[in-house]
């Protein structure tokens, strides 16, 4: 991957790390130190509650560098994990450089939650990681990577998601982003497996949102995580 490519990954993530209300990850990508300095110390109950697992004694007894490494090789392993499970296909190397670097990320509105999915220290505390149940499909050369939760009462989708899929096999354009929206043609359809096998038959259902990952992260970055989706009902 070129450099501009990935400072343009590095630079929307910082962009979208300033914003009040986010959060994003430390991946493998920053190096030993960054993990060690990004990880939170383990909380007095929770030792507590591991010292009285004798299986669990030696976390216990870990230092930084060890409890850094541990999930250095964790995320290591699952980057692997994630390969073999999509082949024949690849994630594109925007989003490979993404996790690599950032892990995943978070922005948590009062109105809207919005997640990046990946693999870093906070992977599920904090967002969900791609090839993890249903809520990150993978169908038909297709992965979830990301999902939009909308919270306010006075939005006219309020309880409502978006979830966004990244095209892997070519199926629309390599490395585009779809969003479907859980309204609209989705109530009679109700799951996205059946709208990702056959693009083509329900295009009412869902919109190209990028071209790649890295536009659509910038995207996140300037709409802050919210897009077009979180407008307010209009005034009677």
């Amino acid at each position: 991957m070129n450099d501009h490519l990935r400072d343009r990954i590095i630079n929307a993530g910082k962009a979208i790390g300033r914003l009040p209300h986010a959060f994003v990850d430390c991946g493998i990508g920053q190096g030993r130190q960054a993990i060690i300095d990004h990880l939170d110390p383990l909380p007095v109950p929770a030792r507590q509650a591991l010292a009285a697992q004798p299986r669990y004694a030696s976390l216990i007894r870990e230092t930084s560098v060890q409890r850094a490494d541990r999930v250095i090789a964790g995320i290591a392993t699952y980057l692997s994990d994630l390969d073999a499970w999509l082949a024949p296909h690849d994630l594109p190397e925007d989003y490979r450089f993404f996790i690599e670097y950032y892990g995943g990320l978070d922005i948590d509105e009062a109105s809207y939650d919005f997640d990046i999915f990946g693999y870093g220290p906070k992977a599920t505390a904090r967002y969900d990681i791609p090839m993890d149940g249903d809520q990150s499909l993978y169908e038909h050369g297709w992965l979830a990577i990301g999902a939009l939760s909308l919270k306010d009462e006075d939005q006219p989708h309020y309880g409502h998601f978006v979830h966004f899929f990244i095209d892997l096999a070519g199926d629309i354009h390599r490395g585009c982003v779809l969003a479907i929206p859980t309204w609209g043609c989705y109530e009679d359809i109700r799951d996205p497996r059946v709208i990702l096998r056959d693009v083509d038959a329900h295009k009412k259902c869902w919109t190209k949102v990028a071209f790649s990952f890295v536009e659509w992260l910038e995207v996140t970055a300037r709409t802050r995580g919210a897009f077009d989706y979180t407008r307010r009902k209009a005034a009677v």
